[in-house]
């Protein structure tokens, strides 16, 4: 599986939180228990690409549309700790904008990831 990382090296990744799946029950004697469904947590993410070019961005666009978007599952190397995640992207659009305005080629990418669960 090819790792985003070695598409672009982005600028910034940051941890945006953890999710874990419970249910709760209250019994009729007014106890509550709780069931945890998954054995590890959900992990999310933001990555920033910042003042890369237009051929930067293209190799980021054409990894984009192999994935169908938020469809495909890829590799994410979180750099802070050295570990990999398989992720998925969290949004069907890539956006980039202009980093100054009346400038091109130099442009800011931010993108939302999450886990994907085995």
């Amino acid at each position: 599986m090819v790792a985003i990382n070695s598409v672009v090296e982005p600028t910034r990744i940051s941890s945006l939180g953890v999710e874990w799946k419970t249910t709760r029950k209250t019994w009729q004697n007014g106890r509550t228990t709780s069931k945890r469904l998954w054995a590890t947590p959900l992990h999310t993410f933001e990555v920033e690409w910042e003042g890369i070019n237009e051929s930067q961005y293209s190799a980021l666009k054409a990894f984009f549309n192999d994935q169908y978007g938020e469809w495909g599952v890829f590799d994410l190397i979180d750099t802070h700790t050295n570990t990999t995640y398989q992720v998925s992207f969290d949004d069907d659009t890539l956006k980039r904008e202009n980093i100054r305005p009346n400038v091109r080629g130099l442009y800011r990418i931010r993108l939302k990831f999450q886990e994907d669960k085995p």
